[in-house]
């Protein structure tokens, strides 16, 4: 089987090809040239993905919008449940599930817009999305929370979203005006227990 390499211009870092050259089999016996390629392609396939996955989002988050804007208040409710019925149907899925989908997508592309760039250009993944959006959640201010977006995408761009969600944490957490000791202490202030009279 016979793999050319892509067309597309490979970002920094996925170039292997060129820092190889000189050796064409590795220690182990692995064809150096033929693993690049493959190498170049998974990321060229990733970025493409990441794309899509930024395109559902933007496609989920216009289909809420059309149920809502299309109906008066007192029909919204039946309009989303028909419209997340058809959703479903047509994808397959549950209907909780596209509840969930439809969630995260307008938290993507309407509260994140600069995590839905960075997806769509495949800078990042959708698992990196989700970090980033899930960690921003509690973030009120919108000056505050485009912070924490810029810092958090750079970051994103070198992490894996499994490292990146403990950063994300602490970005918000520095952050955000209401530390995280402030909010236990006001659980904790608010908590009751009763027990009534028999």
């Amino acid at each position: 089987m016979s793999i050319e390499p892509l067309n597309d211009p490979a970002p920094d870092g996925y170039g292997r090809a060129e820092a190889s050259a000189s050796a064409s089999v590795s220690v182990t016996g692995v064809d150096l040239q033929a693993l690049n390629v493959m190498i170049d392609g998974l990321a060229h396939a990733r970025r493409a993905v990441a794309a899509y996955q930024a395109v559902e989002a933007t496609l989920m988050a216009a289909t809420v919008d059309l149920a809502l804007g299309s109906s008066s208040s007192g029909t919204a409710e039946l309009q989303m449940r028909e419209v997340t019925a058809e959703v479903a149907a047509a994808l397959r899925v549950s209907e909780r599930t596209v509840q969930a989908q439809f969630s995260s997508a307008l938290t993507l592309v309407e509260d994140s817009p600069a995590t839905h760039r960075a997806l769509q250009s495949g800078e990042i993944s959708r698992s990196h999305a989700n970090v980033i959006t899930s960690e921003d959640a509690r973030i009120t201010d919108a000056a505050v929370r485009a912070r924490y977006e810029d810092v958090v995408l750079e970051r994103a761009r070198v992490e894996t979203s499994g490292r990146l969600r403990g950063i994300a944490k602490a970005i918000a957490e520095k952050l955000t005006p209401q530390s995280l000791a402030e909010r236990q202490r006001e659980a904790l202030g608010g908590r009751r227990v009763s027990v009534p009279d028999s």
